[in-house]
């Protein structure tokens, strides 16, 4: 008999399967080939792992972990010394999956052979061992599945392709190889037409006397309809099923149910390990913006300081949502039972709504920081227009002066005492400063059209016919420097007159805006107020209706 076969023949002779699950610390980034990651006791329900096995947890096969955690013994610390410990331990695997989300869960399966859980006595033996593997004391080897796990890993031929998450850094938590996040399966077979105990053995198994496994510490026990029910022919044990957040009996199931179950459940405790991740995560991230990069005076904040915040944000949103998904495989109670129980669809909501908090508040950052780049856009645009303004305003008057005087370069050379700002060139100075003021009346025409149009009272009047009486006395000033011999006073007075005509064209222009608005204001007054007053004269010129006189009932006595 090989010993493959001998183990088997030794399980079977057991009446206790105990499977804990245990999240770790490890990521796998790797990729499994098509046929690899299939466990090989799956029964019935190879054929539906195969549909979804894309979806569903995937063993690591000795190609990327190597041989040392199949071949490793696996034990519980201090049970062998123990007095009388009632419980036998005849074989116990290790196991390590990896999830759709890359996380990698520990199964450790022990074979115990032990009294029937006829009596509540039976089930402290029982419990210890619960207890213990909870707590974690597996040994892997000669080493804790604390201190050995590392060093599997780290010996494993596609060892770089694992990833560790590293040391919490909001409280200083040291790094452990097993996450908090576990749970127990109890597979119980009993003898022959032996039914298990009642509900005292259940709670004998399912808790303990340490929080947080009392009884008080959890809310309901689950018992799926799919699991509890009752063999037909009356001769077979009914079947069990109990559910809580921390473990789960089982008893009298087909082995394709402990299958699914067993998967279930290493899905569900990889699940509640990255929901902490992505929790602890998107708080870290949230932490650091603030202390580091969150400006707290308004309009300093800026794109680049969302940029890191937003992409980790959306990475750990893609996780969560990449996390959450699991096919129902047969017994489809007990993964809702157990999601409920572990609070696992609380916890997604709870994550899932945080995102959408936070993604509303960078969505409000950006909003803001949009509206100032739109601002900023907008006053660079308007000093680019005044820019452009400002240079026809110098530009093209400079430009006319010196193609003229470029044209009559040699008429100048052939009076060298003959000044640039002679009198013959009043003209052309006069031209170039109506070429110099023409762009500025164009800029300004909306802003003045827009001002008289704010103002329905009397004010943009005073202003356009003080402007035009400022520039009537800067012409008329301007007329009278008109005849001086002085060079620099004549090119003053050019100016002037130009000056001059542009606030006598600015000062009209601004009152006759105002009269022009205010014959479309009347006009519409007079449209609004005829109906009413047409309305009203038919109304008195209608006939008053006669109403018949009443006679008074003439009184019968």
């Amino acid at each position: 008999m090989s010993e493959k076969e001998a183990r088997k023949l030794r399980r079977a002779e057991c009446n206790f399967r105990v499977t804990t699950v245990y999240a770790t610390s490890w990521r796998f980034k790797g990729k499994l080939n098509g046929g690899e990651g299939t466990p090989a006791y799956l029964g019935e329900l190879a054929e539906s792992y195969q549909l979804y096995r894309v979806q569903l947890p995937r063993l690591l096969p000795p190609r990327v972990l190597g041989l040392a955690l199949e071949n490793a013994d696996v034990g519980i610390l201090r049970l062998s010394g123990e007095s009388k410990p009632n419980v036998e331990l005849v074989d116990g695997v290790a196991e390590l999956f990896t999830l759709p989300s890359n996380q990698v869960v520990l199964a450790v399966t022990l074979w115990l052979r032990g009294k029937h859980l006829t009596r509540e006595e039976a089930a402290a033996p029982i419990a210890n061992i619960l207890e213990k593997c909870i707590r974690g004391d597996i040994t892997l080897g000669a080493h804790s599945a604390e201190n050995a796990l590392p060093e599997i890993i780290a010996r494993a031929p596609r060892a770089h392709e694992f990833e560790r998450d590293g040391p919490d850094k909001l409280d200083s938590t040291p790094m452990t190889s097993l996450s908090p996040e576990r749970h127990q399966l109890v597979f119980a077979r009993g003898a022959a037409h032996t039914k298990i105990g009642d509900d005292d053995v259940h709670r004998a198994i399912l808790y303990r006397n340490k929080p947080p496994y009392r009884p008080e510490f959890v809310l309901m026990e689950r018992r799926p309809d799919q699991l509890n029910k009752a063999n037909g022919n009356g001769r077979t044990p009914p079947a069990v099923g109990v559910v809580t957040p921390y473990i789960s009996l089982l008893y009298g199931q087909p082995r394709y149910v402990d299958s699914s179950i067993f998967l279930s459940t290493v899905h569900a405790v990889g699940t509640a390990a990255r929901f902490r991740y992505i929790w602890r995560q998107a708080y870290e991230q949230v932490l650091r913006f603030r202390e580091q990069k969150q400006r707290t005076v308004s309009g300093l904040q800026t794109r680049e300081d969302l940029e890191e915040l937003a992409d980790n944000l959306g990475n750990l949103e893609f996780d969560l949502a990449f996390s959450v998904e699991f096919p129902l495989m047969r017994v489809e109670t007990f993964q809702s039972q157990l999601y409920e129980a572990m609070d696992l669809e609380k916890q997604a909501g709870a994550l899932s709504q945080m995102f959408t908090q936070l993604g509303g508040s960078v969505r409000s950052e950006l909003t803001a920081i949009e509206v100032r780049e739109r601002r900023e856009a907008e006053s660079r645009q308007r000093w680019n227009s005044i820019a452009a303004g400002v240079l026809s305003l110098i530009g093209v008057p400079v430009g006319f002066v010196v193609a003229f005087l470029g044209a009559n370069i040699a008429e100048v050379q052939a009076n060298p005492f003959e000044s640039m700002w002679s009198e013959k060139f009043a003209v052309v100075y006069l031209v170039a400063s109506c070429f110099a003021f023409a762009p500025g009346f164009v800029i300004a025409f909306p802003h003045l059209r827009n001002y008289v149009k704010r103002h329905v009272d009397r004010k943009p009047l005073g202003w356009g016919l003080s402007v035009t009486l400022l520039g009537v006395a800067t012409l008329a000033g301007a007329i009278r420097l008109q005849h001086q011999s002085n060079d620099l006073l004549r090119l003053v007075d050019v100016v002037a007159i130009s000056l001059g005509g542009y606030a006598i064209l600015a000062g009209l222009t601004v009152t006759g805006l105002w009269f022009w608005w205010k014959a479309v204001r009347d006009r519409k007054k007079r449209t609004v107020v005829e109906p009413e007053s047409g309305q009203a004269a038919s109304s008195d010129d209608a006939p008053t209706p006669v109403v018949p006189a009443q006679r008074e009932p003439v009184n019968a006595a």
